[in-house]
């Protein structure tokens, strides 16, 4: 009888510290996961969330979730009376459609870049001309980060381009780098954007300067592989003012209309590292490996820019199905970070995501197939994706009201639970 009521005081204690939402994954008891901050479709309801651009609304910022949505028309030419036409981007749970139709568009520039008429983006952190953040991003991936503290970060993206008639195009992440904190604003010397070409349409940018290929690993549409870019490096951006800043450009050698992508933000940085510390420059920023590492990455955007044909026309669609960030802990090395989600992504059981927003103790029940269910007592402050497959052990992590305080009720808990076992097995004893 005294084991069965050890047994029972054990069971009644661990349950009780479970209910108060402490992450015990790294005590090796559960399997570690991921942690999946959904951006689109949003992680809450919405019904639609649309933004839509033009001559007369260069630039029209809606938010959802932890991100923005912006046409971004910034090399439109809005003093030209003969731009006529649009873009749309309706963000719903379905995903983001994104629509540029334009019956003659121009642009301003005076380089190779005047046919060019803008970025149309889904944005995450704080974009570099903005002294604050349009929407406030994850507690797990806090933009501005210094890039010596990035966690170790996997980006998702799964699209779709629909229909295109462009002069050129290209469908990519836009990564800012800047040497100062907010508040901070607009890019200078010193400063670096990276951008990774997915999808794209030549011709290349002019006035952009060769220096080699890299490879990197990948996965796409659900196995690993590895993709090959081109790399093109612009010293110096002169336009928009003030410039100065460096830009540098990954182009993938087989471009991928469509599917589910899987990259390594930290390779990236890496290798845009790399190449930096390679250049003679000319007129030379100061660099080392320290000082890029003492950079801060202030926003990560994923989105479509597009050039006009010879006509001045321009018509684009495509979709968003899915963009999200995955990290990990940064001593899981790449290859291991892939073959993880990977287990996941290439399943014959679908995950399920379940989204809920609490500022008190929340219960979520979660019904997998009909024949797993499992729930758990939260305190959240944020909005907490938790993605779930019945054939795994299930990690529930959030960020917690208060850790400290959470772990000493925990431990009462526990204790209180124990103890009330005691009395009762010897009750039952008398």
């Amino acid at each position: 009888m005294q084991v069965k009521g050890l047994a029972i005081a054990i069971i009644i204690g661990a349950l009780l510290i479970l209910d108060t939402g402490i992450d015990v994954s790294g005590l090796g008891i559960l399997k570690p996961v991921p942690i999946v901050i959904q951006l689109v479709p949003p992680p809450i309801y919405i019904a639609s969330v649309a933004s839509v651009g033009g001559r007369s609304a260069v630039y029209n910022i809606k938010t959802a979730g932890f991100v923005y949505i912006d046409p971004c028309l910034w090399n439109l030419d809005t003093s030209d009376p003969r731009v006529r036409g649009y873009t749309l981007m309706n963000l719903t749970m379905q995903g983001l459609v994104v629509v540029s139709n334009y019956s003659y568009v121009a642009g301003k520039g005076s380089n190779w870049f005047r046919d060019f008429i803008g970025f149309h983006r889904v944005g995450y952190g704080n974009h570099p001309w903005e002294s604050k953040p349009y929407v406030n991003p994850s507690s797990y991936l806090p933009l501005p980060v210094r890039v010596r503290d990035l966690p170790n970060t996997f980006i998702e993206v799964n699209y779709s381009v629909i229909e295109r008639r462009v002069g050129w195009m290209d469908i990519a992440f836009d990564i800012w780098l800047k040497r100062s904190p907010p508040p901070y604003r607009g890019m200078a010397r010193g400063d670096v954007e990276i951008m990774v070409w997915l999808y794209w349409e030549p011709p290349l940018p002019g006035g952009a300067l060769e220096v080699g290929t890299v490879r990197t690993l990948a996965l796409v549409n659900g196995s690993l592989k590895e993709l090959e870019w081109v790399v093109l490096i612009v010293p110096e951006v002169v336009e928009p003012s003030p410039g100065g800043w460096t830009w540098i450009i990954f182009v993938s050698t087989h471009p991928i209309p469509g599917g589910s992508i899987v990259l390594n933000l930290n390779n990236f940085l890496e290798e845009a590292k790399r190449i930096i510390m390679s250049i003679n420059w000319a007129t030379k920023p100061s660099w080392s490996e320290e000082i890029f590492n003492n950079m801060y990455l202030w926003c990560i955007e994923f989105g479509s820019e597009v050039a006009r044909t010879g006509s001045g026309a321009l018509y684009l669609k495509w979709v968003l199905h899915r963009y999200s960030f995955l990290i990990m802990d940064r001593d899981v090395d790449t290859s291991t970070g892939f073959n993880i989600i990977a287990s996941y992504a290439t399943s014959a059981l679908s995950p399920i995501t379940i989204t809920r927003t609490a500022t008190d103790v929340t219960t979520l029940t979660i019904s997998i197939s009909e024949e797993v269910t499992v729930t758990a007592s939260k305190v959240v402050r944020e909005i907490v994706t938790y993605t779930v497959l019945r054939s795994e052990t299930i990690t529930v992590t959030s960020t917690s009201i208060g850790t400290a305080k959470t772990f000493y009720v925990a431990l009462i808990g526990g204790v209180t639970g124990f103890l009330l076992a005691l009395i009762l097995c010897r009750r039952v004893r008398k």
